[in-house]
Order: structure tokens, then sequence, then C-alpha cells
């Protein structure tokens, strides 16, 4: 996979994966990447290394955590991770300035980062099957007056 240096899109939604490969981190030009629908088991911090990503969809698959290197993701504007297992978020999600999209549905998280008010272009966050208290939501909510929050 290494030898597609100037691969843009990569679709690989469907397909049984447990895994990408390491190699994935050679894709520096990479700036769609959907591997929706599979059994992927973790968001491993090669894909935090694809610094022009700025669509990633990871919905379906068995995440559990998210690393801390996805502060990494700096041209990031859309990240899905609906329907996965994932329980609690890294502060860094904060850093991802240019973020317009998160989709966290169907999850089993019950706060966001502190922080999350530093998320100032967000415009869309989906929170949609998860066991926020009504006091997380009204501060989430205070948090990001401008973005279309969805619980």
């Amino acid at each position: 996979m290494g030898n597609l240096k100037q691969l843009r899109t990569l679709e690989l939604e469907n397909n049984n994966l447990t895994a990408l490969p390491s190699s994935i981190k050679r894709l520096k030009r990479l700036d769609l990447l959907n591997v929706a629908n599979n059994q992927v088991g973790s968001f491993t911090p090669e894909m935090c290394r694809l610094k022009r990503l700025e669509d990633l969809n990871l919905d379906n698959n068995k995440i559990q955590s998210i690393p801390e290197d996805i502060k990494k993701l700096k041209s990031i504007k859309s990240l899905s991770l609906r329907d996965n297992q994932i329980s609690t978020l890294p502060e860094n999600i904060c850093k991802l300035s240019d973020l317009n999209l998160l989709n966290l549905g169907n999850n089993q998280l019950t706060a966001l980062p502190e922080n999350i008010n530093q998320l100032s272009n967000l415009k869309t966050l989906i929170l949609v099957g998860n066991q926020f208290s009504s006091a997380e939501q009204l501060r989430i909510r205070k948090a990001l007056p401008n973005t279309d929050i969805r619980f």
C-alpha cells in the first residue's frame, strides 16, 4: 500500500477488514479514508500520521478508544466513528480546530472532554445513542452554542 504515494481517496468499506496495514502512514496525499462497516479493532497511531486527511469514516467497526495522537490530524474536517464501542475521548480531540462534523453516535460515551468548546468550527455533533446525563447534555450545549448537537 505504501507505493501508492499519490493516492487521495481510499474506500475500503464492507470488506471484513480487522486492521489496516501500518504502511497506510505512507499515503501522505490521502484526504479521504473510508473504512466503514468492517471489523477494525483499533484506531491506530498510523492513521494519525495522515496529515492531509480531511474525511475519516470508521463507522460500524469495533473501535474502543481513540489515540492521543489524533491531534496530528490537523486537516480533518469530518470524523465519523458511529457504531463503535468508544467509552471515552482523549482531550486532544479538541485540538482538531478545522473539524466541522463529528459523529460519535451509538457508542458508550457518558461525557465529552472539558475543553470541547475549543472545537469552535464544529457545525454538527452527533451523539445519538450514548448515555449522557441531562447535566452533561446541558454542559455540552453551553460549550458549543453555535453547533447543531443531536442527542
